[in-house]
């Protein structure tokens, strides 16, 4: 049987725009509940959020189509990359594309939020 992660973090520096900054990743295995807890502390719903299909390295088993991954994007009014955790595809586009949204929504609300369009 499946049993998801409950929850795992991860770490890392890195510098993005010529600014230091540690990404702190934590993996809540798609557990709606987090989603309100993010809500509760932060007391808004202007996340930046990305969709990341993952493993596009098995084209043959792939279980979501591109299309599919940009239409729930569209729906859910977030950017779209597809990549590869195990062979690093994408992953630091991703990653900085997340905080260059957050960058932008500290510097006064231009980046892109769950309502759709920009803030």
């Amino acid at each position: 049987t499946y049993d998801p992660t409950i929850e795992d973090s991860y770490r890392k520096q890195v510098v993005i725009d010529d600014q230091a900054c540690v990404l702190e990743v934590l993996d809540t295995a798609g557990q709606e509940r987090f989603y309100e807890q993010i809500i509760c502390v932060k007391d808004t719903d202007s996340i930046p959020l990305m969709l990341f299909g993952n493993k596009c390295d098995k084209i043959t088993e792939r279980e979501v189509s591109r299309e599919e991954g940009m239409n729930m994007a569209r729906r859910l009014k977030c950017e779209f990359i597809e990549g590869s955790a195990k062979t690093c595809v994408n992953v630091d586009r991703a990653f900085y594309s997340v905080v260059k949204m957050i960058r932008q929504n500290r510097e006064g609300g231009k980046g892109q939020n769950r309502e759709g369009g920009k803030d």
